[in-house]
């Protein structure tokens, strides 16, 4: 399926979206795209978002029950967020914790 260029979401808007919500222990490292499929015999002319964020809490808080709330609440909203501007079924929104440096 191939994405008319209107559909295609304006990053720099993506980047605003993900800052809402975030929680306090995240910084949002950056938000792009990926295009192609590594099965481009099935999804030819798909797109990947990909938000990169890292979490700095301390590796004994990470993973507790509000380390995980606090990322469902954040990731969930942005999803629906971005899904409702831009609903083409091609975009997967992947995201990724960075690894503190």
């Amino acid at each position: 399926m191939q994405i008319p260029k209107r559909e295609i979401p304006d990053m720099e808007q993506i980047r605003e979206l993900a800052r809402v919500g975030l929680p306090s222990h995240y910084s949002l490292k950056s938000v792009r795209f990926s295009y192609g499929s590594d099965w481009p015999e099935f999804l030819p002319d798909d797109f990947e978002i990909v938000i990169e964020y890292e979490n700095r809490l301390d590796e004994v808080l990470r993973g507790t029950n509000e380390d995980i709330e606090a990322y469902q609440r954040w990731a969930h909203a942005l999803v629906q967020d971005i899904r409702g501007e831009w609903p083409p079924e091609s975009i997967r929104i992947t995201f990724q914790d960075r690894a503190t440096t």
